[in-house]
């Protein structure tokens, strides 16, 4: 069950990243690098860069190191300090990384990585 539940999340937040065609050719404001969960596989944890994602970073801090705990915990840490990505996480009594996201962006390029590293931790 668990598996559908990764799988799921992974779909949902691809369907997040997509750049869906509105009839317009007009370039997107920005990009979101390609990103394939094989990418992550045998990793328990990455860290991601502000440099990775360019203008679609969502943050306040440079850089996060990814990981996923209890296979269904999403987690970014930075400076030090463990924030939720999920309300898994959010229940298990992480703060949420709300503390240190740019009001209004978007956390599906993190959620997505992250999630790809659940399948790792089992």
């Amino acid at each position: 069950m668990k598996s559908i539940y990764l799988h799921l999340s992974v779909l949902v937040s691809s369907v997040l990243l997509c750049a869906c065609g509105s009839g317009s050719s007009a370039q997107p404001t920005h990009s979101v690098p390609e990103f394939h969960p094989s990418d992550y596989a045998g990793l328990t944890n990455v860290t991601v860069t502000k440099e990775q994602l360019n203008a679609a970073w969502p943050l306040t801090v440079s850089s996060v190191n990814l990981s996923c705990e209890g296979g269904t915990k999403l987690l970014a840490t930075a400076d030090g300090k463990k924030y939720a990505l999920n309300d898994a996480a959010i229940r298990d009594g992480t703060p949420s990384i709300d503390a240190v996201r740019r009001q209004g962006a978007s956390l599906g390029a993190l959620i997505g990585r992250a999630s790809s590293l659940c399948a790792n931790t089992r």
